[in-house]
């Protein structure tokens, strides 16, 4: 029936024009995003987050985080993860220790992706690198304990030369007065 194919062929094309849509917007935001199932290999990342890997994202499709983050990041992160199998959304500040670029620190949000039945089959990823925020809040607080640290210094030493000071006026005071 031609009404039938005419229809499916204008939802195939509403479809692709959807995924191009959404495609355009994750490639676009300033922010990390994965899309990864139970198996914990990824089904979707953006542009940012795969070429934060040096990857292009159909390249990182199918692999698993492990491989992609290294082992040790992959555990420091998968009780998020398994937070959003379980069907809750969480967000969380951390600092990941990456195979490949080392410590860095992370602000995430990780909710689960659900089938028709509302049963999780999956997470997504949204990912800030903080790291730069982390440093310089912790360079303030240097430069601010190294700032007590001299005005406490500063105190006890102008205090020291000050004491034989005000002896000496007390003397003069205490002679003017006595005849």
């Amino acid at each position: 029936n031609a009404a039938d194919i005419c229809d499916r062929k204008k939802a195939e094309e509403a479809l692709l024009a959807s995924r191009r849509r959404l495609q355009l917007v994750t490639d676009n935001a300033p922010v990390l995003i994965a899309n990864c199932g139970m198996d914990y290999r990824y089904k979707f990342v953006n542009k940012a987050y795969a070429a934060r890997y040096s990857m292009l994202p159909r390249d990182m499709v199918g692999r698993h985080v492990a491989d992609v983050l290294g082992e040790d990041a992959f555990e420091q992160l998968r009780p998020h993860a398994d937070r959003a199998f379980a069907g809750e959304r969480n967000e969380f500040e951390v600092e990941v220790d990456y195979r490949d670029f080392g410590p860095q620190w992370i602000r995430c949000a990780y909710a689960p992706e659900r089938d028709d039945h509302g049963r999780p089959v999956g997470w997504i990823a949204a990912i800030i690198d903080i790291t730069d925020r982390k440093r310089a809040e912790e360079a303030l607080r240097e430069a601010d304990r190294r700032k007590d640290e001299f005005l406490a210094v500063l105190g006890h030493e102008l205090r020291n030369p000050l004491a034989p000071l005000r002896s000496g006026i007390e003397l003069m005071k205490e002679a003017e007065r006595r005849p």
